[in-house]
């Protein structure tokens, strides 16, 4: 049984909050990460997501995903800020790039 991701990508500033649905969410975050791919999903340039849930299925996902979508940018940031409230990147660690590096966020 194949398990749904619901996922909020931002680019580095927090100004874009773009949320997706997906089966392969290792799969996303490398496309995320991919320089090649900058403009893949929107005219911002996405590099992490800063939320994720998981459904049991496709349709419960969908319908979370519209619910979202419906919802105002505040609301979402919000949503990001009470589960990730200083917005890392929530992605395994990739090859290439270096995991000991810290992160400082000025919130």
């Amino acid at each position: 049984m194949k398990t749904f991701y619901l996922y909020i990508s931002t680019d580095a500033n927090r100004r874009h909050l773009q949320p997706g649905i997906t089966n392969d969410i290792i799969g996303i975050q490398q496309q995320l990460q991919d320089p090649t791919n900058a403009g893949m999903f929107s005219s911002a340039v996405l590099n992490r997501i800063v939320y994720i849930e998981s459904f049991a299925s496709e349709r419960e996902a969908e319908r979370r995903y519209q619910e979202l979508c419906g919802l105002g940018r505040m609301v979402r940031e919000r949503l990001v800020r009470r589960n990730n409230p200083n917005w890392l990147s929530l992605g395994l660690p990739l090859p290439g790039l270096n995991p000991t590096k810290k992160a400082v966020v000025f919130a």
